[in-house]
């Protein structure tokens, strides 16, 4: 899957528009975005959900979501002073 990096558009290989530019001593195969042209990147589905985002091995949500999901569990199993002692020993985000 690849993404414009000028509008966003999402789209499958091969979709991708080419056509050559021509120079003075050469051609230059050109491709963009299907939609304007421009340039483009390929990303890969979130590892979790499979939704696609910006290059990223996972999505914002399911980070968030399994932020929410780890701190609910720190939170209901460990004291404060567990926790500060977690915090040191994974280089955690304080607590």
């Amino acid at each position: 899957m690849y993404k414009c990096i000028e509008c966003g558009h999402l789209f499958d290989e091969g979709e991708e528009v080419t056509w050559i530019e021509t120079h003075k001593e050469y051609n230059e195969p050109m491709s963009g975005c299907p939609l304007c042209k421009s340039g483009y990147k390929e990303i890969e589905p979130c590892k979790i959900c499979g939704v696609y985002s910006d290059g990223e091995i996972y999505c914002e949500d399911c980070k968030k979501t399994v932020k929410e999901r780890f701190m609910n569990l720190v939170n209901a199993n460990f004291n404060r002073k567990e926790r500060s002692l977690l915090n040191e020993l994974y280089d955690c985000e304080p607590i």
